[in-house]
This record gives C-alpha cells, sequence and structure tokens, in this order.
C-alpha cells in the first residue's frame, strides 16, 4: 500500500473495510449536506463561492497579513456580483498592494 494511505487509515484508526466503507460514507453524505445547505441558503454559486473564498485568496498569493482584507473585500464583490472568481482575487491582491506602497 501507499505509504500516505497508510498513514491515513492509522489516523482513522481503522482496522477493516467495513470500518472505512463508513468513514467514506459519512464524509459523502457531510459533502452531500454540504451542497443542501447552499442549495437552500444562498444559492449554489453564492454557497459555494463563500466556501471558496479563502481558496481564491490563497490562490492570488495572498500573504498571511493581506489574507482577511482580501476575504472581506471578496464577500462584498460577491453580494453585490454573486459571482467571484480567482481573477477578482487576484485584482483585490494588486489594489491594495497599489494602495499600501502609496
Amino acid at each position: 500500500m501507499h505509504p500516505t494511505a497508510m498513514m491515513s487509515l492509522k489516523m482513522l484508526n481503522v482496522s477493516s473495510a467495513s470500518e472505512l466503507s463508513r468513514v467514506i460514507a459519512a464524509v459523502g453524505l457531510v459533502q452531500n449536506l454540504g451542497a443542501l445547505r447552499a442549495l437552500t441558503t444562498v444559492g449554489i454559486i453564492e454557497g459555494h463561492m463563500k466556501l471558496h473564498i479563502k481558496n481564491l485568496t490563497l490562490g492570488a498569493g495572498a500573504q498571511e497579513k493581506e489574507i482577511p482584507i482580501v476575504q472581506k473585500k471578496l464577500e462584498e464583490i460577491l453580494a453585490i456580483r454573486k459571482r467571484i472568481s480567482l481573477s477578482n482575487a487576484v485584482e483585490v491582491l494588486q489594489e491594495l498592494r497599489a494602495s499600501s506602497k502609496g
């Protein structure tokens, strides 16, 4: 078996295929609940993007001190446009860095 898979099984403390299948089923159910929540609260696109604002922020290259500022601005953009993308995160980060230099 792959070393990472073996370490993961040890961390999960599972000793049989039956136990592992229960863990996998639980993870699948949690993912479904997350999707249902997004669908029933603010819509799938907005809900999905809210879950990924931090990933977009990091993907744009934000440093630790910049992360909260970029996330807040992306949340504002999401509220107005109902969508955000990595390009939005990059633009926000560039504007933040430009305003801190000047």
